[in-house]
């Protein structure tokens, strides 16, 4: 971890957070400094390479001057500037993959700045959260599974065997808190999103489970105390 409240995010996962590889974000540190902005699309070769620049490991683009792809580790600002985001892209297209799993995956990930803050593992962090919003263990599933094809462990045995290929395309939840009818329908007016059905039988409208995880964690003042 860098020091000045720095962590470090791949050139992949950025690009996935924004959809393309275009994306160019202003970055900002937790002190609200700006940064150069960063445009990917001219960004070449496409190489990495890893530097020590202080305490910190720097990863980097070979011939891009050494611009740092980096998130946040404190967390109103990991929440505000890189989770809230990406969820509002995924508000916009409900139906897309990638938003519908970067939104799991940032807003899993969120259990490692806490984490940080806190000197304590994430692991920890993320099972507290789960114990207060059990959602959280279904983004925690489909974040993983999206990583890694298929999940093989998970605190809650019954959602192992998650494969990000069980994500489809589908019509949203019937109810407003996420949930179908008990034969899996729903209304025939609800707008078309990413669905999932958990190892477990469970139907889950996964932009209803994101929005619905983040609005959980921006009520828990104590998550962004640093």
């Amino acid at each position: 971890m860098c020091r000045g409240g720095w962590s470090l995010i791949s050139d992949g996962l950025l690009s996935a957070i924004g959809g393309r590889r275009e994306l160019a974000a202003t970055m900002r540190n937790n002190l609200g400094q700006e940064l150069d902005s960063v445009d990917f699309l001219n960004a070449a070769p496409k190489l990495h390479g890893f530097e020590h620049r202080g305490s910190c490991l720097v990863e980097y683009l070979i011939g891009v001057d050494y611009t740092w792809i980096m998130a946040f580790s404190n967390p109103q600002v990991y929440i505000d500037e890189l989770a809230s985001p990406v969820c509002r892209r995924f508000e916009a297209e409900p139906s897309a993959y990638d938003l519908a799993i970067s939104s799991c995956i940032i807003l899993y990930h969120f259990a490692d700045v806490v984490a940080h803050v806190r000197s304590s593992t994430p692991h920890a962090i993320a099972e507290e959260i789960a114990a207060r919003f059990p959602a959280f263990h279904t983004v925690r599933a489909i974040a993983n599974a999206g990583k890694h094809v298929e999940l093989t462990r998970h605190p809650k045995s019954e959602l192992v065997g998650l494969r990000a290929e069980h994500l489809i395309r589908g019509k949203g939840a019937a109810f407003s808190d996420g949930s179908y009818y008990s034969d899996g329908t729903t209304h025939s007016d609800v707008r078309e999103t990413v669905v999932v059905e958990t190892p477990d039988g469970q139907k889950h409208d996964v932009l209803h489970l994101c929005t619905s995880v983040l609005a959980a964690l921006k009520g828990e003042p104590e998550f962004f105390q640093v």
